[in-house]
């Protein structure tokens, strides 16, 4: 792996702990594969009624650095069972309107001002984040979703609420997390044992030839990432890397290369996968020739009429998968959406929609369920994102 180690800077997972706190207990031996890490390492999350975990510093003022480790500070807020938990990075200072709590955007917004990046927890599987990542991704709100992480029980890979919104023509950078000490590999993944561990679920950011918080705060916003509970991954369309935008015209025949590197007494490698519009392209397995379980590698071409979302993805041993953020290929300048897809897509951020309206209208009795309480504001956040999905229909061409 030492060949990573030049040009990818790790996160290796989030922790519910100060940072300080979190360097002590953590250490390094889990990332010890690359060259260094930085760690959303205190995530401060709270609710309607308060903030835990609290951060002592933002900032530079609150990193902390030994080496070519990294540990900064990012929250989890606003977290709410109707419309998600969503995580902010790399901003300046922590954010959170009490009386204006669900309106996400406004943090999303604020995040943006401060200079950081922001996206939805859990691979929007639970809390009904699917509900809050229709709201915000289609109001250009949102960066990045957490799909690598082991909370979910469809996890630690769940990739159905990504390929959604990718397929609707919207770039996401693919992050993951541990959500330390509450997430981890155990029974539900058909495991007898498990535990809560910092980085069993991360990842890896291209920097170029420098470390810094810098450089990989501009690495994430351009969405130059892989996730991984295991293997590493290569990918290049074009040269390319992930997050970057592949301009061509109708016709181009574009070279698609990708390597996944494990280790065959832990991380065994069994297949290899070029994904494209949330379909496989080509794969490859450890057993055919010039394939092992230590290497697997695609080296192909596409002919490409129109636009086209490409990504790869790999599976190790059990729970053990890496996935890119996609490269995005654009043809005269067109969109990269999936046109098989669009129809039952649109149609789902719809049905979203109006579950969050019968939410309003029938709402929960538990203590964190206060949706009712900002209905005017949520209502409005609807009606703007109908408008929205309306404009998204006509540039699709699915009026």
């Amino acid at each position: 792996m030492d060949r990573h180690a030049p040009a990818w800077l790790v996160l290796g997972g989030r922790s519910h702990s100060p940072a300080a706190v979190a360097a002590r207990r953590s250490g390094h031996s889990s990332l010890d594969g690359g060259r260094g890490c930085a760690r959303g390492a205190s995530s401060p999350n709270g609710d309607f009624w308060a903030t835990y975990y609290s951060q002592y510093a933002w900032g530079g003022s609150g990193r902390y650095r030994e080496g070519d480790y990294i540990l900064s500070p990012g929250q989890e807020g606003p977290r709410t069972p109707e419309i998600g938990h969503t995580i902010s990075l790399g901003a300046e200072e922590f954010v959170r309107f009490r009386d204006d709590y669900y309106n996400y955007g406004r943090v999303f917004d604020q995040v943006h001002e401060l200079g950081g990046i922001t996206g939805f927890a859990h691979q929007a599987m639970t809390f009904h984040g699917y509900r809050g990542m229709t709201l915000n991704v289609l109001r250009g709100k949102l960066d990045f979703l957490e799909v690598m992480q082991f909370c979910p029980k469809e996890g630690p890979l769940a990739l159905q609420h990504y390929y959604h919104f990718l397929d609707l023509g919207y770039r996401l950078t693919a992050l993951g997390g541990s959500d330390f000490p509450w997430c981890g590999r155990g029974p539900r993944f058909g495991l007898e044992e498990g535990c809560s561990q910092i980085g069993d679920a991360r990842f890896y950011t291209y920097t170029g030839d420098s470390l810094s918080f810098d450089r990989w705060l501009q690495g994430v916003k351009a969405g130059r990432t892989f996730v991984t509970s295991g293997p590493m991954l290569e990918f290049t369309v074009n040269d390319r890397l992930p997050g970057e935008t592949l301009e061509v015209e109708s016709g181009t025949v574009v070279r698609i290369s990708a390597r996944a590197y494990g280790q065959a007494s832990q991380i065994p490698l069994r297949q290899l996968e070029i994904v494209g519009h949330s379909k496989t392209l080509k794969k490859v397995s450890a057993g055919e020739p010039g394939q092992s379980e230590e290497l697997l590698s695609i080296e192909m071409e596409l002919p490409v009429q129109r636009g086209i979302w490409v990504a790869a993805r790999t599976d190790a041993a059990h729970t053990q998968v890496a996935h890119t953020t996609p490269v995005y290929v654009r043809v005269n300048g067109a969109s990269f959406h999936n046109p098989a897809t669009a129809d039952r897509y649109l149609e789902l951020c719809r049905s979203y929609l109006k579950e969050l309206e019968e939410d309003l209208a029938h709402p929960g009795e538990r203590n964190d369920n206060q949706a009712v309480r900002h209905k005017q504001n949520l209502e409005r956040q609807i009606s703007e994102t109908r408008t929205a999905l309306k404009h998204l229909a006509s540039r699709l061409g699915r009026e």
